[in-house]
């Protein structure tokens, strides 16, 4: 289904209107919405009260983005907790046009002042990522590690040159004469040691027996990145609303 620009348009300029109506009907709730020198839309975000059932949660957080390349919708922020139950649960959106760089530190300083002082927290994040550097400007006294499922992907790039396990997979006997088997276990040992074991071995994150190292992004964004990238901003915010 496509939209046409004065749909477009139409519901970013109605954006202010619906996010006041956000904070009206669920008090407490944080919305914001950034814009450059020339007050051009740069990203809008939404963060759930946190001091409601913060004692709820386990002290970590998942941060992560989803590359939308919408008409123009780039990318989408979400930060995501876990329950008393090991449940996920979404806690903070942010749907940018561009400068992902300003609109992610502006993400997660928001999060930080709805998270105010005296808790400690763990960050996870995804390797290599914009939102990885972003974590350490604003939180640079806070452990920050990095899912299971990123290091594998960057081991499969940076070592296989793509983002298959095909080249470590031979049987035995291929493996005691397979020197290109060795050469690669040896490179992915080196990429291991470059990231750090602190950041992606479960031993190394403090005070937290789950394995918190397994967070991701949660299956329904995935398929809203994909499913309602093209559609009016208001439209998208409104999918991420229902699945809530």
């Amino acid at each position: 289904m496509s939209f046409s620009e004065s749909e477009h348009e139409e519901s970013f300029n109605n954006l202010p209107i619906y996010l006041h109506n956000i904070r009206r009907n669920n008090p407490h709730t944080y919305t914001h919405i950034k814009t450059d020198v020339m007050d051009h839309f740069q990203a809008c975000l939404w963060l759930l009260d946190l001091h409601a059932f913060i004692g709820c949660l386990l002290s970590v957080i998942f941060i992560g983005s989803v590359c939308l390349r919408g008409e123009y919708l780039n990318t989408m922020f979400v930060a995501v907790a876990i329950d008393g139950n090991n449940q996920i649960v979404p806690i903070q959106f942010s749907l940018a046009m561009e400068n992902i760089i300003d609109c992610c530190t502006c993400f997660i300083m928001k999060l930080r002042e709805a998270l105010r002082e005296g808790r400690e927290l763990l960050f996870i994040s995804n390797v290599n990522d914009v939102v990885s550097s972003c974590i350490g400007h604003v939180f640079p006294d806070f452990y920050h590690g990095y899912t299971c499922k990123s290091v594998f992907m960057y081991i499969c790039i940076r070592v296989c040159g793509n983002r298959t396990l095909e080249p470590f997979v031979l049987d035995d006997i291929q493996i005691i004469y397979n020197q290109n088997f060795h050469r690669l276990t040896n490179d992915a040992r080196e990429v291991l040691i470059n990231i750090g074991h602190e950041k992606w071995a479960r031993s190394y994150v403090p005070n937290i027996r789950s394995n918190v190292i397994n967070m991701d992004i949660p299956q329904f964004l995935l398929v809203l990145s994909v499913n309602q990238r093209n559609v009016p901003i208001i439209t998208f915010a409104e999918a991420i609303r229902d699945y809530i």
